[in-house]
């Protein structure tokens, strides 16, 4: 990891990721973009006035990092719709890698226009940590949610790329479904029968990820299952907190994912809700 992009619009969630972002920095050695967005759809002298005040701030910041933590640092302040600004300005950089704050949980504006965060996940063909935790270390414990699909596949590989898994404890994630459960409740199936299916649906799972980390096998990974109860989101989170994992590496595509925008879809849930720093792979 070469080059890590910072989107800042200097709030606390913003700290976070600058946080996030210098301590990937100096543990890889990494050049810093530190990059604010002033949106243009506001008067040119309100414009204008933003991008005095934040070009000063930015200097700061970068000169604070640079002296502090021995990272190189470069601001830039652009002008533009956030989420596309961030995007041309990580190609621009040459990013390995954009780190951005969580975003604001105003429930019926993001319902309508979606987050800064997922709207740049969307335009991006970069990867993305979303930092939602206080930043005190590297990473030590990693989970990677997969559904088995090549769009899981990729966000490993993509963590593994990036050096993220090199010295942390890893575990593979599957919540799998067991569709025909309430069916067999509803027929009238007895205890036996409900039990053996659910223990070949278990069986099946098993068989099925130890099949997906065969293609990993040359990072050391625990895989975990787990059945699916409420939703296969809520099974991720419990999955995070059991492992103790202080970032959660998720596709979009294969998850149902934030590129389609279907709320309910278990990358957007996640990236609504967890309470851990998360890695989208688009």
């Amino acid at each position: 990891m070469q080059r890590i992009l910072v989107a800042t619009d200097f709030s606390t969630r913003s700290d976070r990721a600058l946080r996030r972002g210098t301590l990937l920095a100096t543990q890889f050695d990494s050049d810093l973009a530190l990059v604010h967005v002033i949106d243009d759809d506001q008067p040119a002298s309100m414009v204008e006035a933003e991008r005095r005040e934040a070009t000063i701030l930015l200097k700061d910041l970068a000169a604070t990092v640079t002296a502090a933590d021995g990272v190189r640092c470069t601001p830039k302040v652009v002008i533009g719709e956030p989420f596309k600004q961030v995007t041309a300005s990580a190609d621009e950089f040459g990013a390995d890698l954009i780190v951005m704050g969580a975003h604001r949980r105003q429930i019926l504006r993001d319902i309508f226009t979606g987050t800064t965060v997922e709207r740049t996940i969307r335009e991006a063909a970069f990867p993305i940590i979303m930092a939602n935790a206080l930043p005190a270390r590297g990473y030590d414990r990693v989970m990677v949610a997969t559904d088995l699909s090549e769009c899981s596949l990729k966000a490993f590989r993509t963590a593994e790329a990036l050096g993220l898994l090199r010295d942390a404890q890893v575990t593979v994630f599957h919540a799998y479904g067991a569709p025909a459960e309430g069916l067999l409740y509803r027929s009238g199936a007895s205890l036996e029968q409900t039990k053996a299916y659910l223990a070949d649906e278990a069986s099946k799972a098993e068989h099925d990820l130890r099949a997906f980390m065969r293609q990993v096998e040359k990072v050391s990974a625990k895989g975990v299952t787990d059945l699916i109860d409420s939703s296969a989101a809520a099974s991720i989170r419990r999955g995070a907190e059991i492992c103790k994992a202080d970032l959660l590496v998720i596709g979009t595509r294969g998850m149902g994912g934030v590129r389609s925008f279907v709320l309910g879809s278990v990358a957007h849930e996640l990236l609504r809700s967890s309470e851990i720093d998360v890695l989208v792979a688009p």
